[in-house]
């Protein structure tokens, strides 16, 4: 790689890294290709050379998120696994996702609230992901289902239950905060107990 080379991908790094941090901390509509040049410490000109507009970038910078999620439970990884342990795994790694990046379940809800068809764009885009890790779940529901193991259970249902019990604890870490800001249990205490707390939730709703 040439000098000018490694500049040019350590400044489309930058635009990122500079971009993600407004996004999340301020949203789509609120963060203007303005803020995301100084924070970068560039012109408006480079985020139209490299992304072309702010919509792009923004798309990018969600598909990098899911990926960096998928990478942790793409099927090889988890292959082999007894479905509880690979349940566990998801949970655990959905939730150390989100810990990462506590402001993404409520970027995204806005998201989908304001600009839907926004939000549909990246998750056409990220559907050839999300499909491997779907298909080894209901292949692994089945078995555990025909052995007897586990009730009939739709792989949606449970990879939403999953979704929605990880991401509401993040929603309402304000009211943790305030209801139990004497409890002598720190919020980074609590999310690591609820990695197991959902865990054995979301398993002992499908056993048999």
């Amino acid at each position: 790689m040439s000098i000018n080379e490694d500049v040019s991908v350590n400044m489309e790094v930058t635009i990122l890294k500079a971009a993600e941090e407004l996004f999340l901390a301020k949203g789509f509509d609120l963060t203007s290709t303005t803020q995301i040049a100084k924070k970068a410490g560039c012109n408006q000109a480079l985020i139209h050379y490299y992304f072309r507009t702010k919509e792009n970038l923004f798309v990018k910078i969600f598909e990098s998120k899911f990926i960096e999620f998928f990478s942790m439970v793409r099927p090889e990884r988890i292959h082999g696994l007894e479905l509880h342990d690979k349940l566990r795994e998801i949970i655990s790694a959905h939730i150390t996702m989100i810990s990462k990046y506590p402001s993404l379940p409520m970027l995204v809800i806005n998201e989908i609230t304001i600009n839907p068809g926004r939000f549909r764009k990246i998750i056409d885009n990220v559907r050839i992901m999300i499909a491997p890790l779907i298909m080894e779940i209901t292949s692994d529901l089945n078995r555990a289902e025909n052995s007897g193991s586990i009730r009939r259970v739709d792989p949606f249902h449970l990879l939403f239950n999953i979704v929605s019990l990880n991401v509401f604890m993040f929603i309402a870490r304000p009211i943790y905060i305030q209801v139990m800001e004497n409890s002598g249990i720190s919020y980074g205490e609590f999310v690591e107990e609820r990695k197991e707390q959902i865990f054995d939730f979301v398993w002992n709703s499908i056993k048999k």
